[in-house]
């Protein structure tokens, strides 16, 4: 695959029919629907832009509650509908009152407590953590469960009670995501069953997690239990604050980090991954630097790529509109691989992104950046400075 790969890489491409910049931010999008639980099938590369997204709610049983707490008091009473039983509430993580808001991206917020057998959190750069949520993830070969926790006011309801519009993550959008029917309270506070395949349930006022289990449609009968338990067992706090790798050094007045991506593995989790950026588009930068051993190596694609030089060292320059975006990917810089994608105007204004002009672009980032060794002992949680 890696032969037939470079192959096609060094044959001449056609003109491109479609736009780059355009299919970059799409392909974020389809990652953060996967993050979200919303049924997408591909992880796709790159980081996350941030953006809203909606649960559009279907119409319920008379006297059935919908999200946003717009409903009188009396309605959001029901029992919930199905047999399930509610979990035991040993184990469990109790609701907070006044959960933080923002969260900061740099501590992680929430933990999994009960796990079924066989599942752990250790999945490399899968878990994230930003100002509006942390998603981690625990799998088991093939199986998954996404657990998406959003602070307090990132979610508001519609005039109507329709819908549950909320600030998440750094993804740009979830898709609709219809509720089916009440789900058994969790830890005393009222939950949802969605058709795909999650558990969606209000941890504190104003304050609403969600966890998916890979599967298609509504979640099966069998699960239903499961899942409910492995709600319960959520705890909300502040977590031991992340270890970077690396420093960043000379960035614009006011740019602050916006998102990290990190390794939930037992001790103090290790993040290799950040977006930073100003407050009018707060993931400008998205940088990765992460060890090189075992990686595939820095892409080359011919109609969009050239080969620079940076530190001595060959890398990837891609800039298919330099004054829109480029991507810069150093394979092995001191035993670590380095992307960085910079974005110079806001998609969707054409305005250039507050301070980027000072940057000088992908390269003179990376220079900017400080690697710190391979041993965690002397990684930083200042990433950016």
């Amino acid at each position: 695959m890696r032969t037939l790969l470079r192959n096609l890489a060094d044959t001449e491409a056609p003109p491109a029919r479609i736009d780059i910049d355009r299919a970059v931010i799409q392909g974020r999008r389809r990652r953060r629907l996967r993050m979200a639980g919303a049924g997408g099938s591909a992880l796709a590369a790159g980081f996350a832009v941030y953006a809203v997204f909606a649960l559009v709610i279907v119409p319920l049983p008379p006297n059935a509650t919908v999200p946003g707490g717009v409903l009188p008091s009396s309605a959001s009473s029901g029992a919930p509908t199905g047999s399930y039983v509610s979990p035991d509430p040993a184990d469990s993580g109790l609701a907070l009152s006044t959960p933080p808001n923002p969260f900061n991206p740099l501590v992680p917020y929430a933990s999994f407590g009960w796990l079924p057998q066989g599942y752990t959190t250790a999945a490399a750069g899968q878990a994230s953590t930003s100002p509006d949520s942390t998603a981690l993830i625990a799998e088991s070969g093939s199986r998954e469960l996404w657990l998406h926790v959003m602070a307090a006011g990132a979610c508001s309801s519609s005039d109507s009670g329709s819908t549950l519009t909320c600030t998440y993550d750094a993804g740009d959008g979830s898709g609709p995501m219809p509720l089916t029917d009440r789900a058994p309270d969790v830890n005393g506070r009222r939950a949802y069953w969605s058709d795909f395949c999650n558990i969606i349930w209000e941890y504190a006022p104003d304050a609403w997690a969600s966890i998916h289990y890979g599967c298609q449609g509504p979640a099966p009968a069998s699960v239903r239990p499961m899942m409910s338990r492995v709600a319960a067992g959520v705890t909300y706090a502040d977590r031991t604050p992340l270890r970077f790798p690396f420093w960043v050094s000379g960035m614009p007045a006011g740019w602050r980090v916006s998102a990290t991506h990190f390794t939930d593995s037992p001790g103090t989790p290790t993040a290799g991954s950040m977006s930073f950026g100003p407050a009018a588009y707060p993931s400008a930068v998205q940088l990765s630097v992460t060890s090189a051993s075992g990686s595939p190596g820095c892409m080359f694609i011919r109609s969009i790529s050239r080969y620079v030089t940076v530190d001595g060292a060959k890398a990837i320059l891609q800039a298919p509109n330099p004054s829109y975006h480029e991507y810069l990917c150093v394979n092995n810089v001191n035993g670590f691989m380095t992307g960085i994608s910079l974005q110079k105007k806001i998609p969707g204004t054409g305005a250039a992104v507050p301070g980027v002009s000072g940057l000088g672009g992908a390269i003179s980032i990376f220079k900017k950046i400080h690697v710190l060794g391979s041993d965690p002992a002397g990684w930083t949680t200042d990433p950016l400075r």
